[in-house]
């Protein structure tokens, strides 16, 4: 995940169907910045994330256990805010630093995280 988009993979029998949720706020946030001041831009900017945030609560809750890796400190942000969230206790969370990948280099890694415990 980053800020702009997460993909959710299942690993369900071996079958690793991704579904995307982008943060579409974000190309909004941009915009804005380029006619607004700085303060404002961000409280905008925080808002849309917190909005992609719910969007991905919304999915998360749905799974017994979630790993949430990539690139930047959106992972960090969203597992604070999951773990302070009561219904999200009976929910295994993890988070793993990672560098972007490619499709098929996410599908390994959640295959080998999930298939090695």
């Amino acid at each position: 995940m980053d800020h702009s988009q997460a993909n959710l993979i299942t690993c369900d029998n071996g079958a690793i169907p991704v579904k995307t949720i982008y943060n579409t706020r974000m190309h909004i946030a941009k915009e804005q910045a380029l006619s607004k001041v700085k303060e404002v831009v961000h409280i905008d900017t925080h808002k849309h994330q917190n909005t992609f945030f719910k969007d991905l609560q919304d999915e998360i809750i749905l799974y017994s256990d979630v790993i949430l890796f990539g690139p930047t400190n959106d992972k960090m942000e969203l597992f604070n805010m999951l773990r302070a969230d009561i219904r999200f206790d009976r929910i295994t969370i993890e988070v793993a630093a990672a560098e972007k990948m490619t499709d098929s280099q996410k599908n390994a890694f959640i295959k080998s995280h999930f298939m090695n415990r």
